[in-house]
């Protein structure tokens, strides 16, 4: 979309200028956001929407292997999910959500991350009837290196407000990991398990001291 496009699209959306009604997901690719997305975002901040941006880092990085696997790089994903961070810090702007498609369990459906999932290692777990999802293990070390990259600089970048906002997110992440993951990461690596509860345990006691301090 041009900026443009994207401005008629507001107003035929959102005439009244409502906060809330109106989100724009981006899926442009790893190596196509940190160029396509500035001129819309600051096409619509100049106008004054109040539009919530939304980043779905998975479609604009689907490809299909040699062997006809659909499937998409874990690297990618992560550059588009930082280079959309990026871009809205750049421009004033404050990203909201962050679309994904994953599994707990121990799927092999897309390329990298922790488990290393190499173009010969997909078939020994896809299971997908339609798009290619992280699994579990892929999951968490995507949160971990969003909430890693959103710290940096004393400021969250999801929502601009600072240690507050950061908590909120340690607590988020918390509440995922014990409903969704801690159990099938438990039965597969009790180890790992017990570092990451420990990790998290650690993080979510770090910011209430120095929230109260200041």
């Amino acid at each position: 979309a041009t900026p443009e496009e994207a401005l008629e699209l507001c107003e035929r959306l959102d005439p009244a200028r409502e906060p809330g009604r109106l989100s724009f997901i981006t899926r442009m690719g790893a190596g196509a956001i940190q160029d396509a997305l500035p001129p819309l975002v600051r096409a619509v901040k100049a106008s004054g929407r109040p539009v919530t941006w939304i980043c779905d880092p998975m479609h604009g990085n689907t490809f299909v292997t040699k062997g006809g696997i659909k499937t998409r790089r874990f690297d990618d994903i992560l550059d588009e999910i930082k280079g959309f961070f990026a871009v809205h810090q750049d421009e004033g702007s404050f990203p909201r959500g962050v679309h994904l498609e994953l599994t707990s369990d121990d799927v092999t459906e897309c390329l990298g991350g922790v488990d290393a999932v190499d173009d010969d290692g997909l078939d020994v777990s896809y299971r997908t009837l339609c798009d290619p999802r992280l699994n579990g293990n892929q999951s968490l070390e995507l949160a971990f290196e969003v909430g890693e990259g959103k710290s940096k600089g004393g400021e969250s970048r999801v929502s601009g407000t600072s240690l507050n906002d950061m908590q909120h997110n340690i607590e988020g992440i918390e509440r995922a990991w014990n409903s969704v993951f801690a159990a099938p990461v438990a039965a597969k690596d009790p180890k790992l398990a017990k570092r990451i509860q420990d990790q998290l345990a650690e993080a979510s006691g770090v910011f209430q001291p120095a929230i109260s301090a200041i």
